[in-house]
C-alpha cells in the first residue's frame, strides 16, 4: 500500500494549463421592494432552466421551483411575509453552477447577509489519465482523494483554499479496476468514478 501511495504521489502532475469550462455565467440579484417582499432576478449567458429553492437553517425546504422553459432571464417578486424570524438560504442552480444567498427575516424585514457562488468541479478521464479542475469561489479548504473498490485510500492531496484548483494524475500503473475520485470541500463532496483498463 505504501508503494502504491508513493507511486501515486510521484505520478501527480499539473496536466491542466487553463480553466476547462467557462464560469461566472449565473448572476442572481436579490433586492427588496418592501420590507417583506423581494425581487429575484436571475440571468445566464446560455439558455437554461433555473432551479430555485429557499431553505431555513435546519435545511427544511420552504419553497422550490424549476422553470419549465429554457431562458436567459428570470424575474419574479416573492412575498416572504409568512416566514418566521431567522436565517434562510435562497439557492439558484443552473447546469453546473450554484449561487446561494443567505438572508435574515428580522422584525418583518429582509436583510441580505452574504452570497456564495459554487461551481461543480470538472473531471475528465481518458487513456488512464485523470484531469480535474475546480474554481473554489467559496475559498474553502479543498482536498482530492482516490479510493479503490475496497475503499482503501490510494492518494490524497490538499489544496487548502486555492481558488483555481487544477490537478492531473497518470493512473496507468494501477491495477485494472474501478476507482472513486472524491473532491472534498468544507461544505460539499463531489464523486467521480473511473475505470483503469
Amino acid at each position: 500500500m505504501k508503494t502504491m501511495k508513493l507511486f501515486m504521489a510521484l505520478a501527480a502532475t499539473a496536466l491542466i494549463s487553463g480553466g476547462v469550462y467557462a464560469s461566472g455565467n449565473l448572476k442572481v440579484n436579490f433586492t427588496g421592494v418592501r420590507a417583506d417582499m423581494a425581487v429575484i432576478e436571475i440571468s445566464n449567458t446560455n439558455l437554461s432552466t433555473f432551479e430555485i429553492e429557499v431553505k431555513n437553517e435546519d435545511g427544511e425546504v420552504i419553497f422550490w421551483k424549476e422553470t419549465q422553459t429554457p431562458s436567459t432571464n428570470y424575474k419574479r417578486t416573492y412575498d416572504f411575509s409568512k416566514l418566521e424570524e431567522g436565517n434562510y438560504f435562497l439557492t439558484v442552480n443552473i447546469d453546473r453552477e450554484t449561487q446561494e444567498t443567505k438572508f435574515a427575516v428580522e422584525n418583518g424585514t429582509l436583510r441580505m447577509i452574504e452570497e456564495k457562488k459554487m461551481l461543480e468541479p470538472f473531471f475528465f478521464f481518458n487513456e488512464n489519465e485523470l484531469k480535474m479542475t475546480y474554481l473554489n469561489f467559496a475559498g474553502e479548504n479543498t482536498s482530492l482523494h482516490i479510493y479503490d473498490e475496497d475503499r482503501n485510500e490510494l492518494y490524497a492531496r490538499d489544496f487548502n483554499d486555492e481558488f483555481n484548483v487544477q490537478h492531473g494524475l497518470n493512473m496507468a500503473k494501477l491495477p485494472k479496476g474501478s476507482y472513486e475520485v472524491v473532491l472534498s470541500t468544507e461544505s460539499n463532496s463531489y464523486n467521480y468514478k473511473v475505470a483503469v483498463k
